[in-house]
């Protein structure tokens, strides 16, 4: 049965067979886009030597490679019918270092000699000359052509997606003298950065390069943006691996100083880096500060809340729709502002017409429902299936204060293959940035984890379960009190996640009044009742 993934690659081996003489019969599932794979036998030797793997290598172009592997036993017989989707590399780490049209900066973004000359890196480029003008109706109008067999539909589709949360307009044209985007299929996935010619510049949308994620990240550069992980506040929100990088790519990760207009950091933003991007050695190149945000960073779901507020202030559509609307100032709170209908388009975490209620933090839709920050005894239960695909996860566990948090492992099924294909990576410090990876090779039953200033599990899944419901590893998290040490009043209440700081009803508003009284007991004299019970405990509560 071949598995349901979303994604372009999927196992062509729809079932296996053993046949007399020992061989191998594969019946194939063919898809749209996608070609034969040669399939081989690979053996290994040490605790796999009585096992083979069907590998089926996916080569849509050289930016989309992805492993699909069945594990078989001696029998012929698969292990636990698992299929597994394994990314190779994402797009930006397969780019090639230059194209006809000159060197990649930080992988895909081609720069004018101004640019790279004059302007420090930004993640919106400052002033108008690098936007998009405006149309004849006064709305931002970014003409295209398409140059060749670069899939149109796709691309449409990115477009459509600007454009449904933006009033930045994309309009197809025969007229060539003007400033506007071509669209064509390169040797990779790549953009200038804003308009910078007067008679058109291009837009490569290679093969590997037609999922919305990734047209709507090229236009987003067309359009003026750098990425997130450039910005020069992002050491507050992730730390960059350098010793992880591949040599000479290191200048992917050069921080700068932008305008972002004050939108604030957004580690799901469709113009993040993964945390493994440009890796020389399968350790991450990116970390997030807050542990729970790991999983959000690279993703290339489409825009964000951010993103397009970044967008609707850089090419004034907020102005635009607030005096179409005959609003005098943006009544939104929170992050939200008044869209093209007039009424607010919300962060997620806020409801109320005016964006004024915070329910529950920016990112806690997002996450996977299986991520959880633990603060009390209990017993962690991981069981399939897994989201499809990739997936990641993370288990945080914060230990009150005079306490060892300690994690032991109660059972242990991960999957027997290659550990790059389902692994814990386990940080029991603060200096610990990278982490210790376990696998089915490295952890049993009865392991444990201590720690006194917490406990990062993060688990990264490429297997298929289809419906199999099995339980992949299971822990008793448990708190050991640090005799003679006395608890301070109180400091790890103010430990709670950065981007809940704002209070419950109309938190950017409130600071204005009685700035003498907040000096005191801020947080009991502050109109928010208790604003550590509030976001702290249970990210997994929502889910994602």
């Amino acid at each position: 049965m071949s598995p349901d993934w979303p994604l372009k690659a999927i196992l062509l081996v729809s079932s296996t067979k053993r046949v007399a003489g020992g061989g191998i019969i594969w019946s194939r599932t063919t898809l749209k886009k996608s070609e034969i794979p040669e399939l081989k036998i690979k053996r290994f030797s040490g605790p796999l030597r009585n096992r083979r793997f069907v590998n089926s290598l996916y080569n849509f172009g050289p930016k989309e490679k992805r492993n699909a592997y069945r594990c078989l036993d001696a029998n012929g017989e698969g292990d636990e019918g698992l299929e597994i989707l394994y990314d190779v590399e994402a797009f930006e780490n397969s780019n090639p270092r230059w194209v006809a049209a000159g060197e990649l900066y930080q992988a895909d973004m081609l720069l004018t000699e101004e640019q790279w000359a004059s302007f420090r890196l930004r993640k919106a480029i400052v002033g108008e000359n690098f936007r998009w003008t405006e149309g004849s109706d006064g709305y931002p109008l970014v003409p295209y052509v398409f140059q060749d067999s670069v899939d149109r539909n796709d691309v449409r589709a990115g477009l459509d997606h600007w454009m449904e949360h933006t009033c930045i307009r994309f309009e197809e044209t025969i007229n060539i003298d003007q400033p506007h985007l071509q669209f064509f299929i390169g040797g990779g996935c790549f953009s200038f950065v804003g308009m910078v010619f007067q008679n058109g510049q291009t837009i490569s949308i290679g093969q590997g390069c037609n999922s919305l994620g990734i047209v709507v990240h090229e236009v987003g550069h067309a359009l003026g943006f750098f990425h997130e992980q450039s910005r020069s506040d992002r050491d507050d929100y992730v730390i960059i691996l350098f010793d992880n990088v591949i040599d000479g790519r290191q200048n992917n990760f050069n921080k700068a100083t932008e305008k972002h207009y004050d939108v604030l950091y957004d580690y799901s933003s469709n113009m993040h880096y993964g945390q493994f991007f440009f890796s020389k050695n399968n350790k991450p190149t990116v970390v997030t500060i807050d542990p729970l945000a790991q999983e959000l960073i690279g993703s290339r779901n489409g825009l964000t809340h951010r993103d397009t507020l970044l967008a609707n202030i850089m090419y004034n559509c907020i102005e635009k729709w607030l005096i179409k609307c005959g609003i005098s100032s943006d009544p939104c709170l929170n992050e939200g502002y008044t869209g093209k209908d007039c009424t607010c388009i919300c962060p997620p975490g806020t409801t109320g017409h005016y964006c004024e209620q915070i329910v529950h933090d920016y990112y806690a839709q997002l996450r996977n429902n299986q991520s959880e920050k633990i603060v009390t005894e209990k017993s962690i239960t991981v069981e399939s299936p897994l989201e499809i695909g990739t997936s990641i996860f993370v288990k945080w566990i914060v230990p009150p204060t005079c306490t060892t948090a300690k994690v032991t492992f109660t059972s242990i099924r991960l999957f027997t293959g290659d550990c790059k294909f389902q692994f814990l990576n386990v940080r029991t410090s603060s200096s610990d940035i990278e982490g210790q990876v376990l696998c089915s090779t490295n952890v049993s039953v009865g392991d444990t984890l201590t720690s006194d200033t917490g406990i990062i599990i993060t688990m990264t899944n490429f297997v298929n379960y289809g419906n199999s419901q099995l339980i992949l590893w299971s822990a008793d998290v448990t708190f050991d009190i640090i005799p003679g040490c006395t608890p301070t009043p109180t400091p790890t209440t103010t430990h709670t996640p950065t981007h809940t700081t704002t209070p419950t009803p109309t938190p950017t508003t409130t600071p204005t009044p009685t700035p003498t009284t907040t000096p005191t007991p801020t947080p009991t004299t502050t109109p928010t009742p208790t604003p550590t019970t509030t976001p702290t405990p249970t990210p997994t509560t929502t889910p994602t």
